[in-house]
Formats: structure tokens, sequence, C-alpha cells
């Protein structure tokens, strides 16, 4: 829209806007650069028998990262198409009305409060509409409407009962939902509007959601479209009437509020707008607030003037045709070069008698005049500046005399495009580089209708080498303890001992005396005792005969040793004939005082 305005402003070329039922203000183009460039506001114009409404708006957080609040931002645009007759109440989410319903006299001091609102993500919409049906039922407005904007998860209450109350008590309910991405969500909205005989909006843009806002509110109102059939009046002389007369009946068009700049040619029986003109800028500007397809004007398009009609309307709104100026523009590094050639009616003088100027309207909506130089006859050229991409509108206009001795100018409007760069260009697909990229990978090209080959399990076996030095490090790490505990317990003399203790505990049931045996009793510590102290016994017998032919002192301390060592074996005796157990503690003291030694030894 703002290229538009450009176009007609700044380059003086025509508009001609036509209306219907998505159009002007009801198409959500108010406070736009349209507007602005229109003779007509969006405003709509206070009938005395236009009726008086009163909205209640339930509004709740959009969750939304915009840097502005949209759904405040929509409220304001609500209010603003509101009348001091009607009435408005807000409600934040929370089950009550944070802005009471009241005429909107004072739209500044109600802004206000809509700026310090802090809406709501509520569980459940039941509250709100009981609250709006109390509130709307104590108003007097002949159309009571609810506009409720929400992301639909507030599923918690059952609202069907209270909806349909309200359809039958005349409170009109429209929903606009925004952010739900589910169906379910949607579903709950848009049944919401159909029980409550209203209307249900997808906003999935919340940057859309005030013109919405003000479309619903301008359908709610009813004031914006007027549908009665009327014959249009002329209030104004304007060449576009010329050759017309007996003008045929129109069955409605969209009620707009002229500008104190605008004329007025055709008005409609409440005195609104149908047609409206005036010059902006450069360019001129035609509003027509009637439709153009038959809706409103079915007896217009079959007038037998029908045709002149449109064809004086359009050509009032063009410029002059263009002149024959010749022009060649080019871009290079950031500089656009301009080649202007005049036509030969002009005279060749290069003298203060002629200059070409260009307006250059940029992408950004920026303007630049440039004056071009003279290069050779009847040839003009000069650079600008073309740093931004996208299109520049180029009106070229030249001043100067003719052949003839007379004075002129010639204009042309033209256009330069400032392309992206190459590598954004699109070449399509680039099927043999997919192929060739299939081949090298050992796959294929799929088909596009062929998407279950995607899946197919047809992908040829792969082998790859596995290190296994992690395993052999872990492998390692826990068999050190194991190497460490065997070279601690180097002596196997233990396996001994736990077969004697194994052994003791199996057969202590079943032998009630145990012997044991020369074998085993050599095999043990003790064993190894008992037969060095029979060697010394053997030693000391064979040391007693050899003596008998000694002494009788001699012979009387032989005798003595040989009692001695009659006693000791009976003490031995003895000791062999004890328990087991005694047997076994001694060993186990014998054992431990030969670990000892060999300890201190090491």
């Amino acid at each position: 829209m703002k290229t538009i305005q450009s176009f007609v402003r700044d380059l003086g070329r025509g508009l001609v806007v036509s209306g219907g039922e998505s159009s002007y203000g009801v198409g959500g183009y108010a406070n736009t650069p349209l507007e602005e460039t229109l003779p007509v506001r969006m405003d709509i114009p206070q009938h005395k028998d236009s009726p008086s409404i009163a909205v209640v708006l339930v509004i709740e957080s959009l969750e939304s990262p915009e840097p502005i609040n949209i759904s405040k931002e929509a409220a304001k645009g609500v209010v603003s198409l509101l009348t001091p007759r009607d009435q408005v109440g807000i409600s934040e989410g929370n089950g009550s009305l944070v802005i009471p319903m009241q005429y909107v006299t004072n739209k500044t001091a109600i802004d206000s409060e809509i700026d310090a609102m802090n809406p709501i993500d509520p569980p459940g919409y039941l509250p709100d509409l009981t609250n709006a049906e109390q509130v709307l039922l104590h108003t007097n407005a002949k159309i009571k409407h609810v506009i409720l904007l929400g992301d639909g998860d507030a599923t918690f209450d059952n609202v069907t009962p209270q909806v349909l109350k309200m359809a039958h008590e005349n409170i009109t309910v429209s929903t606009v939902a925004t952010n739900a991405y589910d169906v379910t969500s949607l579903s709950f909205m848009y049944n919401i509007a159909v029980e409550g005989r209203g209307r249900f909006y997808n906003a999935n843009n919340v940057n859309a959601i005030p013109q919405i806002l003000l479309k619903e509110t301008q359908q709610a109102a009813r004031r914006a479209i007027i549908t009665d059939p009327f014959v249009p009046a002329v209030v104004g002389a304007n060449p576009i009437l010329t050759g017309l007369s007996g003008y045929p009946q129109l069955d409605g068009y969209v009620a707009t509020t002229p500008k104190p700049a605008a004329q007025l040619v055709l008005v409609s029986h409440l005195d609104d707008p149908v047609l409206a003109v005036w010059q902006y800028g450069l360019g001129r500007v035609a509003a027509w607030t009637s439709d153009a397809l038959g809706e409103w004007t079915a007896h217009w398009l079959t007038w037998n003037d029908a045709s002149r009609w449109w064809a004086n309307l359009v050509t009032w709104s063009l410029p002059p045709p263009d002149s024959a100026l010749s022009i060649n523009g080019s871009v290079t590094g950031g500089t656009g070069h301009l080649i202007v050639d005049v036509p030969s009616l002009t005279t060749s003088d290069t003298g203060d008698k002629q200059q070409v100027q260009v307006s250059i309207v940029a992408p950004d909506y920026s303007q630049q005049s440039v004056t071009l130089q003279p290069t050779a006859p009847q040839r003009w050229e000069g650079n600008f500046s073309a740093l931004q991409v996208g299109a520049y509108i180029l009106q070229v206009t030249w001043h100067g005399s003719t052949t003839q001795g007379s004075g002129g100018s010639l204009t042309t409007t033209t256009g330069l495009v400032v392309p992206y760069s190459p590598e954004y260009r699109t070449q399509g697909t680039g099927l043999p580089f997919l192929i060739q990229l299939a081949h090298d990978g050992n796959g294929s090209l799929l088909s596009t209708t062929n998407t279950a080959a995607a899946f197919a399990q047809n992908l040829s076996p792969v082998s790859a080498s596995l290190p296994l030095a992690f395993f052999l490090l872990a492998l390692a790490a826990l068999l050190l303890p194991v190497d460490v505990a065997l070279r601690r317990l180097s002596s196997v003399e233990f396996l001994a001992l736990g077969y004697q203790w194994l052994r003791k505990r199996l057969f202590s049931q079943q032998i009630s005396h145990p012997i044991v045996t020369h074998e085993v009793a050599a095999s043990s510590p003790l064993g190894a005792m008992r037969a060095k102290r029979e060697e010394r016994h053997t030693a000391l017998t064979h040391s007693t005969s050899t003596s008998k032919s000694a002494s009788p002192i001699n012979q009387t301390l032989s005798h003595t040793t040989s009692i001695a060592t009659i006693e000791r074996e009976k003490q031995e005796t003895k000791l062999q004939s004890q328990p087991t157990k005694d047997a076994s503690e001694e060993m186990t003291m014998a054992e431990k005082l030969l670990e000892a030694k060999r300890k201190r030894k090491g």
C-alpha cells in the first residue's frame, strides 16, 4: 500500500477504488496508507436511525513474544469505531469487567484503562460469558454483542448451554482464535461462534487481530454496509459525468466519511459519499463506494451508459499519455546510470533552455532527485545511488522548447529493478547433481510419487573395524587387583589348612576318635616336631645301650634318663588321645608361629 501511495502522490499516476463487502473499513483498511490516499475516511457516519450497540470484549493473554500487546491495540481499535451512543466493557479473562460497561464518551480515558490491563490465561470461559450476559441484559442498546479473543484451550467448563441461552436472548457471540494450533481448540472456538450466532475468525498472525476486530465490530454494528435501494444524487460537476444522465438504482454501498479537501460527485439518500474524487499529490484518486461486480450494482451494470461511465471514471484518473522519451538504465556497483534520448521535435540547444530531471522513489520509499547532463545531441545522462535491492520508480521530465519555438515538457514514468545477488537465483531442481550424489553413495534417486521406497529395507550390509583398545584396558584394570593378590599370597600353605578345616567339618559327625596317620602327621608342622622328638629318643636309647659297662653312677643316671623318657612318652600318648579340636588348635597356633617367622625372614 505504501507503493501505491507513492506511485500516485509522487509520480502522478491515477487510482480508482471500488467498494464491496471486503473493502474500505469492513475490509480492514482503516488507518492504512490506502486510507491516507483516498478522498474518504473509513469512519462510519452516524445516522439518526442507526442502532446503538453494546460490546463486551473478553480478551485473554495471547502468550505472544511480540514487542507490543496486540490484544490491547485491538481493543483500542474497537473503541475507536464506537460512537458516544454506544457502550463498551472489557474483561481480561478473570470473570469480571476490568473496564466496566460505559458509554464511549471519553475514548482517551478508555484507552488509558486498556493500557493498564493485564490479561490472563483462564481455565474456562464460562465465568466471563455469564458475566457478559448479565451486564448486557442491563443495557438499553439495540444490538448486544460479545467478542471473545483467545487460544481455545480454556475447555474446563461446558459453555454450550450458556452460549445458547445468550443467543436466545439476542446476545451474539463471535470468537477470534489465535495461537490455536490443534483441532480441539479450533473446533471449540468455532462451535462457540456458531452456537452464539456470531462469526469465527482464525488469526494465526497476531498482527492481523486488530483489523479482524475492526471488521467484526463494524459488521456487528451493521452500520458500515448500507443495503437500502436508492438512486444516487449528483452534487458536484465533474468531467466523469460527461454525457451521462438518468442514473439507475443502486442497492447498497459502504458507508464512509468524506475528507475536507474531497469533491463529492454522487451521494446516497443518507448523504454519504458514493463517488468522491480529489487530487493527491501529483496524481488523481477516485473512491466509488458501491461495488463493481453486480452485488449492489445489478441495475447499474445493465445501464445503457454503463460502459461510458466506467470509461469516463478511468480516463479522468489517468495522467496524460507518456511522451516519446527513450530511457535506458543500468546498475553497476551500487550506482544506477540513466541515458535519456529526447525526440527529434525538440531543439538541440544545450543551453539553459533545456533541462532533464529524474524523480526517483527507492524500495524503502525514500526519494531523491537527479538532474541529468547533456552528453550528445538530444542525449542526457546521469547517475544515482542504487544500493538497495528492489524496484526503483523513475519519473523523467524534460523541460525545453520545440523546433517551432514553443516551450513545453515531456514526462515518462518507468522502473528499474536491482536484483538480488546471483546466489539467490532459483535454478530449479538439479537432477544431474542428485543422480550423481545417489550414485556415489550407492543409493538411488526416489520418485516423488513413490514415497514408500524411502523406507524399503534394501540397503547392502556394511562392516567396520571396532577398536579393542578400550576393552583391553578395561580387562587389564579388572585383572590388576587379582595379580596383586596372587603376588601377596604366593605361599600355598593356606590351602592345606583349608583342606584340613573342610575335612574336619565334613567328617566330624562320623569319626568319634580321629586317628592322625603318619602321612598326615608328617605332612603337618606338628608331625615334623614329633618326628624329631622320636629321632632324639632313638639316639638316647642307642647311647644308653652302649654305656652298660659304665660306672654305677652312670647307670643310675641312665636309668633316671630312661624313666624321664618313659614319662615324656606317656605325656605324648595322652596328648595324642585328646580330641581333634585340641590338635587343630595346636596346628593353628603353630601355623601362626611359622607364618610370623616367615614374615620376619622376609
